[in-house]
């Protein structure tokens, strides 16, 4: 069953008339347009690419390649009566109960209304689940011949209902299988084993650093700190933390997909991040700079983009372990570290 989501009591006729089992025509006369097409079947198959060869410049207006691990969906559809030739329709995916990547557009050409086919590779990454189509006819995108059409015929197309957007809720599809499902989790948990490991090393390189000052070992002559050497040396720390939290920020419109899937441990490892960043910058070389009776307004520091220390809380070492463990345990990779354990216990004994 079909609907259009715009009036809210529409919606609540034809969740009636799902439970009641009424036919479906007469549910669509109640919301007074029938929508602008009526999917007859949706397959998803492997997105064809480009035979391996010499990579060539692409032109301005060209379609991009074919990337690995690309869906191509096929619809299979019949036009509304009312539909005016020249129309251009459009095609939305929903996942997780929200829209999905961009549109895909389709101008209807064809005197033929039945059986028309739709052939749509769309450019983000669709991460294994189930999903759902919108489609709608957006006014602005019409032609002046079609808004004139669509305009006098108010019976078919209301205006208050404007861009005549139609969900397709008895029409889910599934995207993947199993085992693709599989392999995704593990990259899923592969992400985060590193990304928490890239702060942990950064940790241990920021520590060290300060340890050695503080003994003495670097940046000291005399007993004099070397505060210019010092200052060179944390902003080049700065600038790979940073390096790290922006390319962490920037899974999301990398991967918006596998980024729905993870959000909570995306917050978390933001967290981690911040937390490190935190105790390395605010609190141990405020600690090592004491040792020389300094402060941080004796070091030449500059402000580094994307650099994050804007943590609140507590980042002592058994903070940031907890933080690790819980990121292990939501994302998967705690077994690797389980594993991990058990294999340097063995070569121990």
């Amino acid at each position: 069953m079909s609907m259009n989501i715009r009036s809210l009591g529409c919606l609540v006729a034809i969740v009636v008339l799902s439970v009641s089992g009424l036919d479906r025509a007469w549910a669509r006369e109640e919301i007074k347009f029938k929508g602008v097409i009526d999917i007859l079947n949706i397959k998803v198959v492997k997105a064809a690419g480009k035979k391996a060869g010499k990579k060539k410049k692409r032109k301005k207006g060209k379609k991009a390649s074919i990337r690995k691990g690309q869906k191509t969906i096929e619809i299979v559809f019949n036009v509304n009566p009312d539909v005016p030739k020249g129309a251009v329709l459009q095609f939305e995916l929903e996942y997780r109960g929200l829209p999905f990547g961009q549109p895909k557009s389709y101008k209807f050409k064809s005197e033929n209304r039945s059986n028309l086919k739709l052939s749509w590779t769309p450019n983000s990454r669709l991460p294994v689940d189930e999903y759902r189509l919108w489609t709608r006819m957006p006014l602005a995108l019409q032609s002046g011949s079609v808004k004139k059409i669509i305009k006098k015929n108010t019976k078919a197309w209301p205006e208050k209902d404007e861009p005549w957007v139609w969900y397709y809720l008895d029409k889910p599809f599934q995207i993947g299988t199993q085992a693709d499902a599989a392999i995704e989790k593990e990259e899923i948990k592969k992400y985060f084993h590193e990304s928490c490991d890239k702060f942990v090393e950064l940790n241990g390189e920021f520590i060290d650093l300060c340890d050695s000052v503080e003994a003495g070992e670097k940046f000291v002559s005399g007993g004099s700190l070397s505060t210019e050497e010092l200052s060179e040396a944390v902003i080049a720390w700065m600038k790979k933390m940073a390096a790290i939290q922006k390319s962490n920020a920037g899974y999301r419109q990398k991967e918006p997909g596998l980024y729905s899937k993870s959000e909570k441990a995306h917050y978390l490892l933001k967290t981690l991040g911040q937390m490190v960043a935190k105790r390395c910058y605010r609190q141990k070389l405020k600690g090592t700079l004491l040792k020389y009776k300094l402060g941080m307004k004796d070091l030449k520091l500059v402000g580094v983009e994307g650099f994050d220390s804007g943590y609140r809380g507590r980042t002592q070492v058994q903070d940031l372990q907890r933080k690790y463990e819980d990121l292990a345990e939501l994302t998967g990779f705690i077994e690797d570290l389980e594993g991990e354990e058990e294999s340097d216990e063995e070569t121990a004994g």
